[in-house]
């Protein structure tokens, strides 16, 4: 009963929802990324310590969010770590992190790993 009831308050959204030919109701992106993140869960339990923890989730993000960008992992990782290089004496709260993110890339190497912006398309599995 308790269905019906919100089908029959909310009856004119479904009606404009399968009205409209461009909604999809598929999911399978969000759930291929939701997938990789509960593996990554179920290995942190065996990363050795909270630290062990907090740098494989660390680097599970950065991956990730090069694969939703489609990115050149390889290639992302590489300028990450040299840029990690030249940092590495500096302490933690003096460095901002968040330009190393895909869309604060410098422009020459937004053109060399062609980012333009979240993809869409799907990848095969």
């Amino acid at each position: 009963m308790e269905g019906m009831n919100y089908y029959l308050n909310s009856e004119m959204l479904f009606r404009s929802y399968l009205d409209c030919a461009n909604l999809n109701p598929d999911n399978s992106r969000a759930e291929r990324i939701i997938r990789a993140f509960s593996t990554v869960r179920m290995n942190s339990l065996f990363a050795g310590c909270p630290d062990g923890a907090h740098a494989l989730a660390t680097m599970e993000t950065i991956i990730q969010t090069a694969n939703l960008w489609d990115l050149d992992l390889y290639g992302y990782v590489t300028y990450l770590l040299k840029e990690m290089a030249k940092i590495r004496s500096l302490s933690a709260n003096s460095v901002d992190y968040s330009r190393f993110l895909p869309w604060n890339l410098p422009p020459d190497l937004r053109k060399q790993m062609d980012v333009h912006s979240i993809s869409i398309k799907n990848k095969p599995e």
